[in-house]
């Protein structure tokens, strides 16, 4: 009898409960926010973090909204060309599918993949993108989730944009997202809010002069009613302090991929008031050990496979040697090989460089003379595959960049092509060559990652002229010279 007069309570005070909630129109909803950063660049990460994903949506009911926030590709110059040479399932768009995504941040380098395979990406995901400073095809989404209204938008950083040809977007551009003169987003604030983040502030001070600070205010300006902010990277601490009422700011780890999931408790009245937010509550959710999810584990081998195949195509037989460990010694075959591809890349554009500046990778690698080389031993000689860009450059100003770059990469080797110059112990670069003239203007044409250090924009001695349509990668796969035509004299030396 105790027993049945317990569970009449309970049942009469849950009937109360549920008339005074319909009176009052008042109701609690409850959802998730899981967001995802580079998982594409640990190797046999995809599949268990659909997993991971897949557990989590689990437990929110399948209440949840998955995003990317960009890192989804991990592509070396060889993979890449062979990606756009090959009309293979992308794992990744498997990935995203299988992990049900409902949006995408993206960033420049997965246009490097071209405007098609994008497009083609994008339909076998499912994912919509988010990223509002990609104009012709991102922006801000809207949607109902529990009678809730949310507004989901994503940013990216994009220094690298302007040193990439137009026509790999299609149309497409990326602008600067913490320019001056940001505007409110039009519309009626939606219950929830939230913003995706893709950024390096340290990288945007030093070489922009954008302070976390300009980043914060950008951010409030433009979208005034953020109630959640998902990034790469971490605001200082006195900027973002945790306090109630405010945007709240999660950091996810920018040294590794990770996976986010946030729990969202809102009162939502029936009336259409904005909806206020009772909790967030955020989670790492490690992925390391968690079981791989056998479909997309069995995609992904598959297109490993294929992709091992494509990159064993010989692209030529270079009848010189290629040897990288010496590469900081002094000048070196490899370094006369990129001078002369850096040269000829120009001239192919109808423009006549001057100079060239190569940077040449220090690695154990060496390739012999008269033996084939496939496609896949691109990825020695250009780690990173970038477009290389023709500038004019005060003489002066080419100083500082040999300079920048020596210091930028100490794993590769800066030089320059013809001027004879000396290098300190301290890295220091001395001309010894009596054609150069500090004040006089020089057209180079010049390594994509040397422009990198130019802040993409004109400055003080500076004019970027050109961003040249094929990457070195991609002029190395057409056919690897059999001789190189210039003649072998010492350039440059290290004391």
């Amino acid at each position: 009898m105790k027993k049945l007069l317990l569970a009449l309570a309970i049942a009469a005070i849950a009937a109360g409960y549920y008339l005074y909630d319909k009176l009052t129109g008042y109701r609690e909803v409850e959802f998730c926010i899981a967001v995802t950063n580079d998982i594409g660049r640990v190797p046999g990460l995809l599949p268990r973090a659909v997993t991971a994903i897949k557990e989590a949506s689990r437990s929110c009911g399948g209440d949840i909204v998955i995003i990317d926030n960009g890192g989804l590709f991990a592509m070396t110059a060889a993979d890449r060309i062979a990606r756009r040479e090959a009309s293979l399932e992308l794992p990744e768009a498997h990935f995203l599918a299988a992990g049900g995504y409902r949006f995408i941040n993206l960033s420049p380098d997965v246009f490097l993949l071209g405007p098609q395979t994008v497009r083609r990406f994008l339909r076998s995901s499912g994912a919509a993108v988010l990223t509002d400073n990609l104009h012709g095809i991102g922006g801000g989404k809207r949607l109902e989730q529990n009678g809730l209204s949310l507004a989901l938008y994503g940013l990216t950083a994009a220094p690298e944009a302007p040193l990439m040809p137009p026509a790999l977007f299609d149309g497409m551009t990326f602008d600067n997202p913490f320019a001056g003169g940001s505007r409110p987003h039009d519309g009626e604030p939606a219950d929830f809010s939230v913003l995706t983040l893709r950024a390096d502030l340290a990288d945007l001070s030093t070489r922009f002069g954008v302070e976390p600070s300009d980043v914060l205010l950008s951010l409030h300006t433009r979208f005034p009613h953020l109630s959640l902010v998902v990034m790469n990277d971490r605001f200082p601490a006195a900027l973002v302090p945790d306090t109630a009422g405010g945007t709240r700011f999660i950091a996810l780890d920018r040294k590794g991929a990770a996976l986010s999931l946030t729990r969202v408790r809102m009162i939502k009245h029936d009336t259409g008031m904005r909806g206020v937010v009772v909790s967030l509550d955020t989670y790492p959710l490690a992925l390391d050990k968690v079981a791989p999810d056998a479909p997309t584990r069995d995609v992904a081998a598959a297109f490993d496979r294929a992709l091992n195949r494509a990159k064993e195509r010989v692209i030529g037989t270079p009848w010189f040697t290629l040897e990288l460990a010496a590469s900081r010694k002094g000048d070196t075959v490899a370094a006369r090989f990129l001078h002369e591809t850096l040269l000829a890349a120009a001239a192919a554009a109808g423009k006549s460089a001057e100079l060239s500046i190569a940077l040449t990778p220090v690695s154990s690698y060496r390739h012999e003379p008269g033996t084939a080389l496939t496609l896949g031993g691109i990825d020695a000689l250009v780690p990173v595959d970038r477009h290389p860009v023709l500038a004019t450059l005060s003489g002066s100003r080419l100083a500082d960049l040999l300079q920048g770059a020596w210091e930028r990469y100490p794993d590769m080797a800066a030089s320059l092509f013809p001027l004879y110059y000396t290098v300190q112990p301290d890295g220091v670069f001395r001309f010894a060559d009596g054609r150069f003239d500090p004040d006089r203007d020089y057209t180079v044409v010049m390594d994509g990652r040397i422009a990198d250090l130019l802040a993409g924009g004109d400055e003080g001695g500076t004019l970027l002229r050109q961003v040249l349509p094929s990457t070195l990668g991609e002029l190395f796969a057409r056919g690897i010279p059999s001789k190189l035509s210039y003649q072998f004299s010492p350039l440059w030396k290290s004391e």
